[in-house]
């Protein structure tokens, strides 16, 4: 379990950078 948080921390980065 480890991609997971990755990934989600990369979706989370790039909704922040949107905004």
């Amino acid at each position: 379990m480890g991609d997971v948080w990755k990934l989600l921390r990369v979706i989370w980065g790039n909704a922040q950078s949107r905004e």
